[in-house]
């Protein structure tokens, strides 16, 4: 048998599916890594988003931002030096983020805004999810979501600050909110080796499951740097500290 040909697409869109999760309506959740505004067609978004996934439906990717608003949007547009030339045919065009898709002929329309379920920073890096359960009280059903945190320069040349490093929450029923709650972080901003708590606190958190002993845990890969050296050499210009990665166990107070 072909088991390829037994792969049908359920929904499309997403930049950069990291997790899926479902809640106890069985609603499937994904979390999507967003928009770089570097080096190839630079986009100066927001936000990476988690959403809820309906059976057909269309994110937006490659022309509209996290939060379904178009990208050829003023507020997008990074450093023009940033953007390639543009060629339309032979003829070079204006140095403006131009749509990627002809949408009235492949009769797609702007996303449904009602499938956003959170809105996280840009860069923050939404991993693995996984819905709470019962036992976990007013946060059961609740999405809880590893934000991996950002990349410094490489997927934004011009960060200025950590985002992400840290567990969220959102609600899985009601729409709308698009709130993001922080659930566990360090005192400060960034990975706990930045400030000089390595083994203390949340470093790059990737994934969260609920065990049956009714525990959070999480992956977390450790500390990690940028290297040019590694450029360079042709690989992936980041150096993981080795012995740094830890599972945490997240249990309820008594």
């Amino acid at each position: 048998e072909n088991a390829e040909a037994t792969v049908q697409p359920y929904a499309w869109g997403f930049r950069n599916a990291i997790g899926i999760a479902w809640n106890r309506d069985n609603e499937m959740f994904i979390a999507v890594n967003g928009y770089d505004n570097a080096a190839g067609r630079p986009i100066n978004d927001y936000h990476d988003g988690t959403y809820r996934v309906r059976e057909g439906a269309w994110y937006g990717w490659p022309d509209f931002a996290a939060n379904f608003s178009p990208v050829t949007d003023a507020r997008f547009k990074p450093n023009s030096s940033a953007i390639p030339p543009t060629y339309k045919g032979r003829e070079r065009v204006a140095k403006e983020l131009h749509f990627l898709i002809d949408h009235k002929a492949s009769g797609l329309e702007q996303p449904d805004t009602s499938l956003i379920l959170g809105l996280h920073e840009v860069n923050a890096s939404p991993s693995k999810p996984d819905v709470a359960p019962e036992g976990w009280g007013d946060y059961a059903d609740h999405l809880f979501v590893p934000e991996y945190g950002d990349f410094q320069w490489i997927t934004n040349p011009l960060r200025d600050k950590f985002a992400g490093n840290r567990i969220v929450r959102m609600k899985t029923s009601g729409s709308g909110e698009h709130t993001v709650h922080a659930f566990i972080q360090n005192e400060k901003p960034g990975p706990g080796s930045q400030q000089g708590r390595l083994g203390e606190g949340i470093e790059r958190p990737y994934d969260v499951k609920f065990g049956p002993d009714g525990a959070m845990y999480i992956v977390d890969f450790g500390s990690h740097r940028t290297s040019l050296k590694r450029i360079a050499e042709g690989h992936f210009p980041v150096e993981f500290d080795r012995g740094t990665g830890m599972v945490w166990r997240v249990t309820k107070t008594k």
